[in-house]
């Protein structure tokens, strides 16, 4: 069975062969996130040409989000694989040094750390898990500290400062260098930006895009994983193309027990305003290592399914894991039986866009919706030059099936991550009718258009032709003689 909630999978050592990206794509992939933080970028390229060769050859688009490391601090590399121990009450520097990090002294790629980071305040390893409390300032460079609760500390592990405000850009010099990579060299269907705080953020990648790439089409993912991107979320809803709910930072940055409302209120935010939602981090964390997960966590995937995320994701469980197809697996499983349960919530206080042109395809997608769901109709089928279409009827939830057919392949990759949308490659274009008809054919073909039915096409008129969707048409699919319409 097809899911509405599109499946996220992290790719990386457990999951870059071609063999198990086939597998990821069978057991309901939908899109291959590639996170920079990790691995070189020569791998990433090499990575997502098996993602495109395997896609095709299986006939289904997949999606490849680059997730950037953003302005996020990690400790620096470790020497034993294991990790080193770090035992409570035990002193250590923290320092600005490319040197290999050691049980004594950590190494981080932030320089100001004398003098941003007061005496007292506390610092949080590898998500949290191992605690520091600052005890002295050595120099602007350098700071004591003492392990408050300990653990063993791997490479390349993030450094959160909740008490601390850092002077950090929204777009690293690195982070740039890797945006040119994902665009240029992957062509990636989507770029995640971390750490986002304000619509400002947003609005300097996509100007460095522009200016450096001459792009303008690849849609940017807002993660909100800090305080401040939560407090400006209305104005980053505004200028962001989805946004990504990454619990394990904000869970961090933030009193744990706020994450949960946290998470609804976004998730409902971006719903009202057709902005594509992701809800991730540690969404079946136990089976990196075991190959069924908890109760609480398949309880965690199905409430962010009953929220309206548009997407699930799965990190370690599938880059670095012991189960990475079990995972995708599992995850499906659940979806399938949470959208079947009747609990998705669909009430929403819609917001309308204010652009006139945005506002009459949002218009042209609610009708359709309306229109589908008092005929009875099994299908909506967007025909979408760009995919723009198929966003919006995927806002209004229609409770049956929406297919996207499109002649351009990166438009059939974008609507991956829409919600309850089956992209579909549309071969050639004829007339408008006969374009209409092969559309339906192609769905009958595929078997995800019943022969018996109504079916609601919207659509540009001439087709193909014009940059907005302005026709709807009722179509009767079936031998039979059309019914009358009651």
């Amino acid at each position: 069975m097809r899911t509405k909630t599109k499946i996220v999978a992290t790719l990386g050592p457990s999951s870059q062969s071609e063999e198990l990206i086939e597998a990821l794509i069978v057991a309901g992939m939908d899109i291959a996130r590639l996170n920079f933080s990790h691995a070189t970028p020569e791998i990433h390229i090499e990575t997502a040409k098996t993602v495109r060769r395997v896609s095709e050859r299986l006939g289904k688009p997949i999606a490849i989000l680059g997730d950037l490391p953003g302005p996020k601090l990690r400790t620096g590399e470790v020497d034993d694989p294991n990790g080193l121990p770090l035992e409570p009450n035990a002193e250590i520097s923290l320092v600005f040094d490319a040197a290999h990090t050691t049980a004594e002294r950590i190494t981080t790629t932030y320089p100001y750390l004398g003098d941003d980071v007061h005496i007292g305040d506390s610092i949080l390893l590898d998500d949290g898990q191992i605690e520091l409390v600052v005890t002295k300032r050595v120099n602007e460079q350098e700071i004591k500290a003492v392990v408050k609760n300990g653990g063993r500390l791997k490479s390349h592990k993030g450094i959160n400062f909740p008490a601390s405000t850092l002077r950090i850009p929204a777009l690293s010099d690195h982070d740039k260098e890797l945006v040119k990579v994902a665009v240029r060299d992957i062509k990636v269907d989507a770029l995640a930006l971390s750490f986002v705080r304000k619509a400002q953020d947003l609005l300097e990648l996509r100007a460095f895009l522009k200016s450096e790439l001459g792009d303008t089409l690849t849609p940017i993912i807002a993660k909100i994983e800090k305080p401040e991107g939560v407090d400006n979320i209305l104005s980053i809803l505004d200028e962001t193309d989805m946004i990504m709910v990454a619990r394990g930072d904000l869970g961090v940055e933030m009193p744990l027990e706020d994450v949960p409302p946290i998470q609804k209120r976004l998730v409902d935010l971006a719903n009202s305003r057709g902005v594509p939602v992701i809800t991730a981090t540690q969404m079946l964390e136990s089976m990196i290592t075991h190959p069924r997960p908890t109760r609480a966590e398949a309880s965690d995937v199905a409430n962010a399914v009953f929220d309206g995320s548009d997407c699930v994701m799965l990190s370690a469980e599938t880059s670095a894991g012991a189960y990475p197809v079990e995972a995708v697996r599992t995850m499906r499983e659940i979806i399938v039986s949470a959208e079947a349960s009747g609990y998705v919530r669909v009430d929403r206080n819609f917001v309308l866009p204010q652009d006139e042109a945005e506002y009459a395809m949002d218009s042209v997608a609610r009708a359709a919706c309306v229109l589908a769901e008092e005929i009875n109709a099994h299908t909506i089928i967007c025909a979408t030059l760009s995919g723009r279409s198929a966003r919006y009827v995927a806002k209004y939830r229609f409770s049956k099936q929406v297919i996207g057919m499109s002649t351009d392949d990166s438009a059939l990759r974008r609507m991956a991550f829409y919600h309850g949308v089956i992209p579909l490659k549309l071969e050639e274009i004829k007339g408008f009718d006969e374009t209409l008809n092969m559309m339906v054919a192609i769905g009958q073909r595929r078997g995800v258009i019943d022969n018996n039915g109504w079916v609601v096409m919207t659509a540009g008129h001439p087709i193909f032709q014009v940059s907005h969707t302005n026709m709807i048409k009722v179509h009767y699919v079936g031998p039979a003689e059309t019914p009358a319409i009651v």
